[in-house]
């Protein structure tokens, strides 16, 4: 999570003008092995704790004009993959959730999602089995790739920036494709 203080006067609170929600755990398995506690614990992870630190932040975050809010989902909120119930049904709250609030925070405060497939970070390797799973993998996106850790981070700056100043209440999906083309065989 990234927080963005913006400076304040002496006798007003420190206002927020950006918040990166990113949790940092996936709860993976066929639905015959899911538990209702882990079901519970992806949830909590990925929606309660957006909630409660959202609801924490807003007064801060509405004391200016142009805040902005990045949530950080999953192409598996959207598409369907196997072994994905848990984080699939709490990335598809915390999109939902994202949208109701940018409705009920707009104008102020603009609020949006990234949603990328698999990232080769330490944590995203480990889920796969490692490194030698990578080009399988990438073999199945369009553009035969993983977005690098750098494009997701850049997207979230991007959704941040002025240069995003009339989107709100989107999910980009930093997918390489994953989520909406299928192409021949080639």
């Amino acid at each position: 999570m990234w927080l963005t203080p913006k400076p304040s006067s002496s006798n007003c609170p420190p206002a927020v003008n950006c918040l990166t929600f990113c949790p940092g755990k996936v709860i993976l398995g066929p639905i015959k092995r899911l538990t209702a506690e882990q079901m519970l614990e992806t949830y909590r992870t990925n929606v309660l704790d957006a909630f409660l630190l959202t609801q924490a932040l807003l007064p801060k975050l509405t004391l200016t004009q142009n805040g902005s809010i990045v949530f950080l989902s999953s192409v598996a909120a959207s598409s369907g993959l196997p072994n994905h119930c848990a984080i699939s049904a709490a990335k598809s709250a915390l999109e939902g959730f994202a949208i109701a609030l940018a409705a009920y925070i707009a104008p102020k405060v603009r609020v949006n999602v990234v949603a990328p497939t698999l990232t080769p970070t330490e944590m995203g390797l480990a889920m796969v089995g490692g490194d030698k799973m990578i080009p399988m993998i990438e073999n199945r996106h369009p553009l035969k790739k993983l977005p690098s850790v750098d494009e997701v981070a850049a997207t979230i700056g991007f959704l941040h920036s002025r240069n995003a100043a009339s989107i709100t209440g989107q999910v980009l999906k930093v997918d390489a494709g994953l989520s909406s083309l299928r192409l021949n065989d080639r």
